[in-house]
């Protein structure tokens, strides 16, 4: 079953994070100014990861039957797995600037999905 929102969420949040990690190659960290704007720029990526998340739990719930809800946590893994490959680009070497947790939040939602993913397979 095609769930087009849950595609699309998934895509800007993966876009969103990529997008970040190119930033990131521009910022004076070192900057309090720059560095507050980037940090804000991380949670907008945490935010979009988090309704990824939260849609799937819906769209879970009232999926029809267990390979559909599988297909819902199989794409969430997926997104959250672009996510965390270019967040890991830049997180280590700048955590004042990026984003309180945010890899370790979208990591638990990752290991989240891959759980519940195997408990529907």
């Amino acid at each position: 079953m095609n769930h087009p929102t849950l595609d699309l969420l998934a895509r800007e949040s993966e876009e969103a994070a990529c997008s970040a990690a190119t930033r990131a190659q521009e910022v004076d960290f070192d900057n309090y100014s720059e560095c507050t704007k980037f940090d804000a720029l991380v949670r907008h990526v945490e935010g979009l990861t988090d309704t990824v998340f939260k849609v799937a739990c819906v769209l879970a719930k009232h999926a029809e039957d267990l390979e559909t809800t599988a297909e819902i946590w199989r794409r969430v893994t997926k997104a959250c797995d672009g996510v965390l490959e270019c967040l890991a680009k830049f997180t280590d070497k700048h955590p004042q600037c990026c984003g309180h947790n945010t890899y370790d939040r979208i990591l638990d939602w990752r290991n989240e999905a891959q759980e519940r993913l195997h408990l529907h397979s």
